[in-house]
Formats: C-alpha cells, structure tokens, sequence
C-alpha cells in the first residue's frame, strides 16, 4: 500500500495479518528488509485490521514493541467492525485507515454519506492520523482535505504494485525528509 499525503508529503504501509502482527519473528524480519532496502522504519507504517487488535495484554505488548521500533501502527477498514471511541481511545496506535465505502459516499447523496464525518470527528477528538482508502475523484481528495484528513490511498494517486516494482518507484518519488 502507498500513501500519498493531501498536502504531498509520501508514506507507505505494510499490510499485516493478525497473526502474524503477533508472530514473534515479524519485527526482526521487518527491521532487516527494511535495512537492505535503505528504508526508514517511520516512513512505513504497520497496518492491522480492527479483528487484529484483541483488547488484551499481548496486544499492547506487540504494539509497543512496533511503535518503540519507530513504526507507526494504523488500524485498517476503521468502521466496519466493531469500533468505537472506547475502543480507539484504549489503544495506543497512531492513527485509522477509513473504509473506502465511508470514504466513496461521502461525495454522494447515498443515506451513508455521513458515517465517513464521524469518523473522522472521532480520529480528530483524539489526535490521532487518518488515511482515506479508495480515493478515485478529485471531488473526494478535497471534500477529505476539507476536513483534515492528512493521508489518502487510492487510484486517484497511483494503482497498487507488488515490491519489485515498489522500490524503485519509492526511490524515485519519495522527497528527502528531515528528521529531528
């Protein structure tokens, strides 16, 4: 997954399987891919579905383990479980992935076109980063821009790419960052 930020700046994700966010050998097989690759841990961002974060001990654990990595964690398809501000505020991630259905209507006149503000409110009433999946039109780059949503995935910016084509795509388009 690649992100484009609404105000330009570039990251990417790694889509990762409840499981194997919790396999013991992840973070060591990341850091070292990464490391070969030249590839900061705070430019790629560990992304788990909301089943994969069960509200327990290990949980946190794995979490903190990635975020202390310089990773940050992002919770995927944000609202089509069982979320709720409760459950995000008790979490230490760094931001949600909205569900392209939320992100799709919200430039519609379709009875769900609200759902996609509210999420968003409740990413904002916690200070925490959004990313907008499936974005395909202009009109929905900005109605999300609009309303502060800082990253936004979808055709709009470039289609989706196995790693081979990946890398070198990264390394001509990334623009230099300063870290402080």
């Amino acid at each position: 997954t690649r992100y484009i930020s609404v105000t330009g700046v570039q990251t990417c994700a790694l889509p990762i399987s409840p499981d194997d966010f919790r396999a013991a050998d992840t973070l060591p097989a990341i850091r070292e891919a990464l490391g070969r690759a030249g590839i900061r841990a705070s430019q790629v961002w560990i992304e788990v579905t909301e089943r994969g974060f069960a509200n327990d001990a290990a949980c946190r654990e794995t979490i903190a383990a990635f975020r202390k990595a310089g990773h940050p964690i992002l919770i995927d398809d944000f609202g089509t479980g069982y979320s709720s501000l409760a459950y995000l505020q008790d979490l230490d991630v760094d931001g949600i992935k909205i569900d392209k259905a939320f992100v799709g209507s919200m430039t519609t006149d379709a009875p769900s076109k609200s759902v996609g503000p509210h999420i968003i409110g409740m990413a904002r009433a916690l200070d925490i980063h959004m990313v907008a999946e499936g974005i395909e039109t202009e009109a929905q780059r900005v109605a999300l821009r609009q309303r502060g949503v800082q990253l936004g995935q979808g055709w709009l910016f470039g289609k989706a790419m196995p790693l081979a084509e990946f890398l070198p795509f990264w390394r001509e388009h990334a623009r230099p960052t300063v870290e402080t």
